[in-house]
């Protein structure tokens, strides 16, 4: 065998890695001299958004991460460069987060192999490239995420503790640039105090856990605050009431007469009698549907009559209802007259993933009448991924693939993760934190 082949096998661990660092500047070289910046019809909003800011006010769509950072970029940059600055900006945290996730695939796994090819999926995964060459929230959001769990996981692990700097920003950052990561409040709080009882020796890591998700849960009650007082709305951003008004729109459950304005009562009466209520799958009818409920409905600024018709019309039984006539869309059933009926298509996304945490959530209740303990790791990935589904499916009308894009890599490390259970390949260590 040749001297370099010797060296290869002795040092395949350090070329793996190398490997990987190489391959994650490589896509982001190739999206930064062959992509260009893409825009969609919410750039627009994230930059008129930054416009409110500067001048001291609470913008009504966007929270102020994403703003605040192309206002930086504006400043630096200029008009005509701030959009290439944070397309740049993008691609460089993203391959930055390539290497955290493969460092945090290593922890998961305890395997150089398996998390070596685990970060390759995840750096040429076209969802993870496509993202970072448009203005939206998509791609800090999954790198931001990357962070975040490492962090966490670094906490648990005992290591420094910058980590909990490290939590405490990336929480903060998330959830003020996409307040649907609001549900990472109550899943690291869980994870928190889970740690207090499962790690006597790191309590403090623990507490001090605690105590930043309590910090972000303030300053976000705070700005909730501070937005009703501008918008006479207790919530975040004007996008969840009208992602409350679309889903009852489509559930068919939205009631003009629980309208305070009438001529709300009346756009809503005239959108049931020109469309009927309820889905439409026919593309022409939902696109017509769509247009002109944003028309008539969506864009009124009178946010605290938009917010009291969803109030006035909400009851716990056509939630519920509402609930189940998403889920049945979701799993391409059409409904007609409440009832389901004919499969016309598959969200194969949001369908994984719920697949995936329902096998993964059966192995942590298997390993854990096996072993009499709570695998701490697996488990934090799975409320991550349930949560999302939740968030995705529930709380948000139909861009369901777009939501749930920032958990792609846990659903990944736990499909390998399923995968290598099957195949027997992942021992107690895999799970086992000592």
């Amino acid at each position: 065998m040749s001297g370099l082949g010797k060296w290869l096998i002795e040092n395949y661990r350090k070329c793996e890695r190398w490997t990987v660092a190489f391959v994650a500047v490589a896509v982001t070289l190739y999206i930064l001299v062959f992509d260009s910046v893409g825009t969609s019809g919410d750039t627009p909003s994230y930059i008129n958004a930054w416009k409110s800011i500067s001048f001291g006010h609470i913008d009504l769509i966007r929270t102020p991460v994403y703003p605040c950072l192309i206002g930086l970029c504006k400043a630096i940059a200029g008009e005509n460069g701030m959009l290439l600055m944070v397309f740049v900006i993008q691609n460089i945290v993203a391959c930055i987060a390539s290497w955290y996730f493969y460092k945090l695939a290593l922890r998961v796994f305890h395997s150089d192999t398996v998390a070596f090819i685990s970060a390759l999926i995840l750096i040429c995964l076209p969802l993870f490239t496509l993202f970072r060459s448009y203005i939206l929230t998509e791609s800090l959001s999954i790198s931001g995420l990357v962070f975040l769990v490492y962090c966490a996981i670094r906490l648990y692990d005992g290591g420094s503790k910058a980590n909990i700097i490290g939590v405490a920003f990336w929480l903060f950052f998330l959830i003020f640039m996409r307040p649907s990561f609001l549900y990472l409040l109550p899943v690291l709080l869980v994870a928190f105090v889970l740690m207090a009882i499962k790690k006597r020796g790191l309590r403090l890591n623990a507490v001090l856990g605690i105590v930043v998700v309590a910090l972000v849960s303030a300053s976000t009650l705070a700005y909730m605050s501070a937005f009703k007082r501008s918008y006479g709305v207790f919530t975040c951003t004007r996008v969840g009431i009208i992602n409350d008004l679309c889903m009852m729109n489509f559930d068919g459950s939205l009631d003009p007469d629980k309208s305070p304005s009438p001529q709300l009562a009346k756009n809503i009466t005239y959108i049931y009698d020109t469309y009927g209520r309820g889905p439409s799958y026919d593309k022409m009818t939902s696109k017509a549907l769509e247009q002109d409920f944003d028309s008539l409905v969506l864009y009124s600024w009178d946010l605290p009559t938009l917010s009291a018709t969803v109030h006035g019309s909400k009851t716990l039984k056509n939630q519920l209802q509402g609930v189940l006539i998403r889920c049945h869309y979701l799993m391409g059933v059409e409904v007609r007259d409440g009832k389901p009926a004919l499969v016309v298509f598959f969200n194969y996304a949001i369908i994984c993933g719920f697949l995936t945490v329902l096998v993964y959530a059966l192995f942590i209740v298997v390993y854990i009448f096996r072993y009499r303990e709570l695998p701490w790791i697996s488990f934090l990935l799975l409320m991550l991924g349930v949560s999302n589904i939740i968030v995705t499916v529930v709380g948000a009308q139909a861009e369901w693939p777009r939501l749930v894009y920032p958990s792609k890599f846990i659903y990944l490390l736990m499909n390998i993760q399923i995968l290598l259970i099957v195949i027997g390949k992942l021992s107690k260590k895999h799970y086992k934190v000592k």
